[in-house]
This record gives C-alpha cells, sequence and structure tokens, in this order.
C-alpha cells in the first residue's frame, strides 16, 4: 500500500488555490466549506446560510467522518474533529454520504471497526466508495491531507 506524504495546509492556502473547485458543490446548491467549528459558529449565531430560514435545512458534514479519528491513529494526530474540512449539505445529502462512510468501512468485511486505517486506505474508500460522484467533496479531502 503506498504511504500518503502529508502536509499542512491552511484553508485559505486551499481556497486560494483550489478556490473554482471548492465553490460549488456538484448538486448546485452552493456549499460553502469550512472547519467545522467556523461553520457551526455560523450556524449557532444564525449568520450566513443560516440567517432566516433560507438555510435552516443545512447541515455541517465532517468530509472525513470524524469517527474515523478513533480509527486511523495518523488521522486523528493530523485534524482535531473540530477542525476537519466541512460543508454544508442538505439534511438529504449529509445522509447519504454518512451512510457512504459507514458503508465503506464495513464493506471490508468487519463486524465491527477495525483500528489502524491508514490515509491512503481512507483516501481509497473515500476515493472508489463514498465521493465517487462528487468531485469537489473528494478534492476537498484530498487537500485536507497535502
Amino acid at each position: 500500500m503506498q504511504e500518503v506524504e502529508t502536509t499542512n495546509i491552511t484553508l485559505r492556502q486551499a481556497k486560494e488555490l483550489f478556490g473554482p473547485l471548492l465553490s460549488n458543490h456538484q448538486s448546485g446548491t452552493g456549499a460553502r466549506f469550512g472547519s467545522y467549528r467556523a461553520l457551526n459558529a455560523l450556524r449557532n449565531s444564525g449568520q450566513g446560510i443560516w440567517k432566516g430560514f433560507n438555510g435552516a435545512k443545512e447541515n455541517i458534514h465532517h468530509i472525513l467522518e470524524q469517527r474515523i479519528l478513533q480509527y486511523c491513529p495518523q488521522c486523528a494526530a493530523m485534524f482535531a474533529a473540530d477542525e476537519i474540512t466541512s460543508v454544508t449539505l442538505s439534511v438529504e445529502e449529509h445522509a447519504v454520504y454518512t451512510a457512504r462512510w459507514l458503508e465503506a468501512i464495513a464493506r471490508r468485511r468487519m463486524l465491527a471497526f477495525r483500528s489502524g486505517w491508514t490515509p491512503a486506505e481512507i483516501l481509497e474508500a473515500a476515493r472508489t466508495m463514498v465521493y465517487f460522484d462528487s468531485p469537489a467533496l473528494m478534492n476537498a479531502l484530498e487537500l485536507m491531507f497535502l
């Protein structure tokens, strides 16, 4: 298995380098990207897409399912759950991607999550089973590991 070399990149750098790729989610909903902490602060203050009724049906989705941090020691060392790049999605889209993450992990013929996932395995599962139809979300995940 090929190891993934990692470097820290700030959200600002990611936006400058890949802004056009991250500007809109494939569904056309105009999804917003940011850290979970930043998006949650907007939600709690009633600002951004949550201002008024418009954004009331939007959820915040961790691009890297936060429970994976428990099973990928390298990921846990790299990311805090509230700093994982996240995206606003409709309730329905959020349910789809969360279910796909769980399916991707369970498909490895395990009764429970196994420990010791590597970043390379996480990225491969995401590429083939989770974000296969959403290049913007896959690109955002890959940016986290740069």
